[in-house]
Parts: structure tokens; C-alpha cells; sequence
């Protein structure tokens, strides 16, 4: 028995004599079959992961904006999503707040990777210093566009009266494990976004190498939604001038709608068509998936928010179509593919630009109409 004793006394002993010699070093060993990023094509890989980078959760938001119709008993599956559908306002959405954490969790593993690259891209191998300097200001945009839709999402609503004591959401600005982090406040976490994508700017290229990678444009196409969120009108017009200086494009709806005709006016058909809003549109500054990455339909409205397009509005009548199932009368979308749900357009450009123009009273400067289908 005490042999039995010593012996395993002498195991634990020697195990623990390695543990302690090799432990330190452990997570610098590379997993078999695995590769750490050392190559500006590895990083650069990283932007590139929609699933990880490019999504932008906001189901529970798109609920609250009446933006989207669900059937009864599609609601019955999330009492979260049915109390912001139905604006339960006694509801007490905390208690159910855990059901859809997709904008917390996706929104800061995309941070995570963002901050990867501003830490480690400046070292990348097989690259010039001009590239590196591109990857890390495309990173700090991404992570700048990130942290906007969570705090956005969790935390209160920009006053610049509160701005400086209401806490808002951690900041953690490194991707190793247990990276330190601290709540900071709403004014603090604004300033940090402001701050990344100007000191962004003066690397961003005129274009990306896609849709997907950052650029001046589409820099300021964000400073432009941030500065209008803070009310800070006088800026916000400057950042959005400075975005349509870059690409001023809109889509032309009633050549879509002339397009597919036909299939759209047939009685009973309910056609799949091409997305409009996808990687190759003109209105693009930078592509973002609402949550999905992967073809999808896009989502159905309600006939309420429907009747908010003029009559003959092109966009509403290529992408939707009146449709009774049963009970539901809504209108149904006929379009498929990928949609730029997350990212920024022209679109929200140019709505940024009348409300600052509103906002200034400036009632004579020149608007753009889009012309209704007869």
C-alpha cells in the first residue's frame, strides 16, 4: 500500500513538474490541421467571413417597425417576438430577453475578429506596408459598425444631455482570451466609434476589393447615420455629401418592375424573382446580411405598413404582392436571393440628407423624386 502511495505521489508530482513547464506555452501551440493568421491573405480572410463579420441581427428591432408580417401561430414560438409584434407595452421583455441574444453574441464575435486584425495585420507577412494599413482601417470601420448596432440594440438612446453618465456596453478592444473589457458610457462608446472610423478614413480606398471591404465611401456613408442618430444635423449633412461624392446611384425600380411584368400581374402567381438589393446593386457602399447569409425570401409587411408607399410606387409592387392564406391577408414578397439588409446604401444616404436639410429648414434645395408607375 505505501509503495501504491509513493508511486502515485511520484506521478502527481511529475506531472504537475510538466504541466507547469508546458502550460504557458500551450495556446501557442497550432491546433493539427488548424492555421493561425500570419499572411496578409490570412487576415484578410477574416473580412471576408460573412457568417462571422457581416451580420447584423435585428429580427426583434424589425418587429418593433411593424416592418415585417408574422402569422399568429409563428408568434406563439417567441413570447419576445410576439410582445414586440403586437406592442405588448405591459410586457416585461427582460424575462424574455434571453430567448434572442443574436445581436449581442454575433455583433462581438464579429468585434473579436476586427480587433484581430488591428492588432496583429500590422505584423502580416507577404505584404506592403500600404496594404496593411488598408486591412486594419477596414477592420476598425467593421468593428466601429458593429459596436453602433449593439449599443443601438442595448443600451439607451443618444441624448446629449445623459450621454456622459448613462453606461451603455462593454468595450473590448483585443481579441486575446480574457481580454480585459469595461462598461463605459454612452457618450464614451459614441466617441470610440467616431474616433475609429476617422482614424480609418485616411487608409480606406476609394473602393473595396468587394462589397464586402470597407471605403471611403462607405465611411462616410457611417459617420453619416451616427452623426444623425447623436442630432448632430450639420455633420451628419457633410459626412452624407461626402458619401454621395462617392457613388449617388439609386436602382431603377420601374425598369425591374417593367422587367418581370408580366410575371408580378399575373393573377395567382406568386413569383420567385431576383433580389434587387443584392451583392452587384448600384446602391451599395457596403453589404451587411440581417442575419442569414444564405438565399432567403425576402420578409413579407404588413398591409398597414404597404399602404405608407405612394400609389404605384415601383419598389413595392417588384418586390411584394397582396395575398390571402386563410385569416392573413399581407403582402407577400416575391423576391429571393441576398438582400443588403445590414450594410448601408444610397437610399439611407439620401433620407439622411432630407432629414438634415428638414432639419435646417432648408425647404429649397433641390429633392430627388422617383417617378410612379401609372
Amino acid at each position: 500500500m505505501q509503495r501504491i502511495i509513493r508511486l502515485n505521489i511520484y506521478i502527481a508530482l511529475l506531472v504537475g513538474m510538466v504541466l507547469s513547464a508546458g502550460c504557458s506555452k500551450y495556446l501557442d501551440i497550432v491546433p493539427k490541421g488548424r492555421k493561425m493568421p500570419t499572411t496578409l491573405a490570412d487576415f484578410e480572410a477574416l473580412v471576408r467571413d460573412e457568417y462571422g463579420n457581416q451580420r447584423y441581427p435585428m429580427l426583434q428591432a424589425i418587429y418593433l417597425l411593424n416592418n415585417r408580417f408574422e402569422r399568429t401561430e409563428a408568434l406563439n414560438y417567441s413570447p419576445l417576438s410576439k410582445a414586440n409584434y403586437m406592442w405588448e407595452e405591459g410586457t416585461n421583455r427582460i424575462t424574455y430577453n434571453n430567448s434572442d441574444e443574436g445581436a449581442y453574441y454575433s455583433s462581438y464575435a464579429a468585434i473579436s475578429n476586427f480587433n484581430l486584425i488591428v492588432q496583429y495585420a500590422p505584423e502580416a507577412t507577404e505584404a506592403t506596408d500600404a496594404d496593411r494599413k488598408i486591412l486594419v482601417a477596414q477592420a476598425k470601420l467593421g468593428r466601429a459598425m458593429h459596436y453602433f448596432h449593439v449599443l443601438n440594440y442595448y443600451a439607451d438612446t443618444y441624448e446629449a444631455s445623459g450621454a456622459g453618465t448613462k453606461l451603455s456596453i462593454p468595450l473590448i478592444e483585443s481579441a486575446d482570451i480574457g481580454a480585459p473589457y469595461r462598461q463605459i458610457t454612452i457618450q464614451e462608446m459614441y466617441d470610440y466609434i467616431l474616433r475609429n472610423v476617422n482614424e480609418a478614413l485616411p487608409d480606406l480606398p476609394a473602393t473595396g476589393a468587394t462589397i464586402l471591404h470597407g471605403s471611403k465611401g462607405a465611411a462616410q456613408a457611417f459617420l453619416a447615420r451616427v452623426y444623425l442618430q447623436m442630432g448632430n444635423y450639420d455633420q451628419a449633412l457633410a459626412a452624407a455629401n461626402a458619401a454621395l461624392a462617392a457613388n449617388d446611384k439609386l436602382f431603377d425600380w420601374v425598369a425591374y418592375f417593367n422587367s418581370y411584368k408580366t410575371q408580378i400581374e399575373q393573377a395567382g402567381l406568386y413569383p420567385s424573382l431576383p433580389s434587387a438589393r443584392n451583392y452587384e446593386s448600384v446602391e451599395n457602399y457596403i453589404f451587411g446580411h440581417e442575419d442569414a447569409v444564405y438565399s432567403k425570401r425576402e420578409y413579407n409587411i404588413r398591409v398597414d405598413r404597404a399602404a405608407r408607399f405612394e400609389a404605384g410606387d415601383a419598389s413595392l409592387l417588384a418586390r411584394w404582392k397582396l395575398r390571402t392564406i386563410g385569416t392573413d391577408t399581407y403582402y407577400y414578397a416575391i423576391q429571393t436571393g441576398r438582400f443588403n439588409d445590414g450594410g448601408i446604401t444610397t437610399t439611407e444616404v439620401y433620407l439622411i440628407k432630407a432629414e438634415c436639410l428638414a432639419r435646417k429648414n432648408d425647404l429649397a434645395a433641390p429633392w430627388m423624386h422617383l417617378t410612379p408607375l401609372e
